[in-house]
Formats: C-alpha cells, structure tokens, sequence
C-alpha cells in the first residue's frame, strides 16, 4: 500500500499562498475558505505585508472610463464614470463611482487614489478618493470658482507626497498631492495641492500655441536623482476636431516651473505619454497597425532630443496570441509599475507588457479617449475572515464548502457631494 504523500508544512503553505495572483483577489478569499489553518496564515497581520513585497508591483484590479449621455440632456447631468474590471478579477473589490459621484469625472488615478472632478452644481471641488475603502478628500480647484481657468480644458495628476522614497505598495492612506493644470487662450497654468498643508500654491504660467488645450489624459510622472517632472498631453488643431498637433506640458515640482516641448510626430490617432526608465519620458503613437515609441531625458543637461527605441507590428504580435484586434487600434493609456501599454479599440481592451511581450485581455471596455487603471493591491481584512468563518456554513470545510458570505465586505456608506 502507498504511503500517503507528506503533508505540507504552514512555511510551505506560506509560499504557495503568497504566489496567488494579485490581478484576482477573490483567490485570496477563496483560499481562506478552504481551512483554518490556511485562514489562519491569510489573516496574520504580517501577510498583507509579505504579499505586497513579494508581487512588487500593484496589480490593475479594473479602469475607469469618462462617458458622456447625449440623452441625459446638456451639462455635468449627462456625464458619467463607468467602472469597468479586468477580465481576471471577476468581482473586483472596487466601489462603483457613478453611485458615490453621480455626475462626476475620473481625472487621474494612481498610488491606490483616484482623482475625482465634479462638473456642475459644484463645479469648483475636487475628491480624491480610494475605491477600495470609501475614504475621501473633498478639496476645492485653485484659483476661486470666478477663475477663467476654472472653466477652461483642464487636467491634474494626484501622487503620494513620498514620490521616489516609497514603493507605492500601501500608501494610500498617506499624505498626496494633487497637480492642477488649466489652458486658456495662449496660456496654461499648474498649481500643486499638498494634503499635509492643506492648500493650493501659486500658479505657475507659461505661453502655449493658439488654439492648444491641456487633453484629459493620464499624466505621467518622471523621476530621477535631481528631477520630478509632472507631464501632460498639449493638443490643437481646427476647432478642435482633428488633431494638427501634439505637444508636451512639463511640470517641475521641485522648481515649480511650466515648459513645452514638441512631441516626435504627429500620429492621426490618439497618443499616450510613458515613463519606463528613471529620468526619461517616452511616448507611444499608432499609425494603422504600428506601434511607435519614442524616449528623451527629463534632464536638461542630459537631453538631446527624441530617439525612437521600439517599433512594434501590432497585428503580428496579436495574431501570436491568437487574439482578434480590428484596426483601428488606439492607444489608451501606460501603466506604470508593470510597464504596460493599455490598448483598444471599439470593442475591447488589450494590455501589452513591454518587457515580457506578454497580451492579454483587459476587459470589455470600448476605446475612449478618457480611460484610468485602477492599480492597488487588495488582501482581505482580518476582521472580515473571521465573520467569514462563523457566518457562513461552518460544518464542513474545505474547497466545495457552502459558504454563504458576500465575496467582499460591503464598503461603509459614504456621502456623495
């Protein structure tokens, strides 16, 4: 008779747990359902800090699309923001933002925070708020709500006041900061909002080419040993319909200064901006199937200029993956940390991760122009394992256990503005 194989110890049951994939947190759950010994390692204080450490980079748990309801009538009533999840997080523990911002729009997200702007009725606030656990920070948009700048094309960035001194893992409960920029006739503006201060700097200005306006697309932040740059996307063109030219609005906060610089090329469709290696900005356009990167320093003493590093065929690398992309293709955003172009088209959305040339399916997410990953880790709470042990049915363990929980703990209500 075959003796029974050994049983695996907890430090070995540690480690099969800590490679459980980040990008479907619902593993975590499940797995502390299987038994009490392995809920009893999930709900150790120290095993959110291990996960973190070990997976290195947060995860993109969904994306938040800007839409705008052409039957809701005119002005902020008929403006949205949709959550849409990945296709690996079947029920992402992420609040819904169109039901705690009804008529508001997603800004920037970034360092588990999400940058939220209300247009209409109080048009002159801003939150930033966490999608995991509801907590917010209402603050008001610079300049006073009689500002020009405050009804013109205006974009922000919000990130941990840390910057380069933290991993990003589990700050976004910490001190921030929010960067506001604004374009109006030839000239755009940055103010920066410090939580720790609790108020708005003054601005800094610059002159910009008629006709440009500040895109709402996610900002990119570059950081090296002396520099940390803010960058946004500067567009123009005849009144505004189709694209003539791309520009760059460069933000110091360490010198509290605006610049422009010109983008490599004009690419019919939309562009992103990007920041895979310290000090250096890239930037990602499409023509028909072609993927183009380019990369210049954020140093003034290091800069000459723009350099294409990679050409990608798109339709050869999807083709690989057996994967169905109809052209046209867009790019729609960059995901730090992993390295990854989000693209798509009218029907999905594809991530490419640079360095693996890995593709995979994001979600069901139609292209917009205005879409935000969601990047933050999530492992359960301590308190919510153990309700999940003696709520449910606890009189057989083990994966095909009957247990009647919620997947995730309902988040506590929170007002909307």
């Amino acid at each position: 008779m075959t003796p029974p194989p050994p049983e695996l110890t907890e430090g070995a049951i540690f480690e099969v747990l800590l490679r459980l994939p980040p990008d479907d947190p619902a593993s975590l759950v499940r797995s502390s359902l299987v038994c009490k010994p392995w809920r009893g390692i999930i709900s150790d204080p120290g095993f959110p800090r291990r996960y973190r450490e070990f997976h290195r980079s947060p995860p993109i748990l969904g994306f938040l699309r800007n839409n705008i309801n052409p039957f809701a009538g005119s002005g902020w009533k008929g403006r949205t923001c949709s959550l849409a999840p990945i296709a690996a997080a079947n029920s992402p523990p992420l609040l819904d933002p169109e039901l705690h911002f009804p008529g508001g729009w997603a800004l920037d997200s970034r360092h588990g925070r999400v940058l939220m702007d209300r247009e209409g009725g109080e048009s002159h606030m801003l939150a930033v708020w966490d999608p995991v656990t509801g907590g917010r920070h209402v603050l008001e948009k610079p300049g006073g709500e009689d500002d020009v700048f405050q009804h013109s094309r205006h974009s922000a960035a919000v990130l941990c006041a840390a910057a380069a001194n933290c991993d990003h893992c589990d700050c976004s409960g910490g001190p921030f900061i929010v960067v506001f920029v604004a374009s109006y006739g030839r000239k755009a503006r940055a103010w920066v909002y410090s939580s720790e201060k609790g108020a708005w700097s003054a601005p800094a200005v610059v002159g910009i080419h008629d006709h440009a306006f500040v895109e709402r697309k996610r900002a990119v932040i570059v950081v090296d040993e002396i520099h940390e740059i803010c960058c946004f996307l500067l567009s123009g063109g005849a009144l505004g319909y189709r694209t003539r030219f791309t520009a760059v609005l460069k933000y110091d906060l360490g010198r509290h200064c605006l610049s422009v610089i010109d983008a490599p090329e004009v690419y019919e469709e939309m562009v992103a901006l990007m920041s895979m290696d310290a000090g250096s900005l890239e930037f990602a356009g499409i023509r028909g199937s072609t993927l183009y990167l380019w990369s210049r320093k954020v140093n003034p003493m290091e800069d000459i200029g723009w350099l294409q590093c990679n050409v990608i065929e798109l339709k050869t690398l999807f083709d690989t993956h057996r994967l169905n992309m109809p052209l046209p293709v867009y790019v729609i955003c960059f995901a730090e940390g992993i390295n990854a172009i989000v693209v798509g088209t009218h029907y999905n959305t594809l991530t490419l991760e640079l360095n693996s040339g890995r593709v995979s399916k994001s979600s069901e997410l139609m292209y917009s122009a205005e879409v935000f990953p969601i990047m933050t880790f999530y492992t359960p709470e301590v308190g919510y394992l153990a309700a999940a042990s003696t709520e449910g049915n606890t009189e057989r363990e083990g994966p095909e256990a009957e247990v009647v929980v919620p997947l995730f703990p309902a988040a506590s209500k929170k007002e909307v503005y």
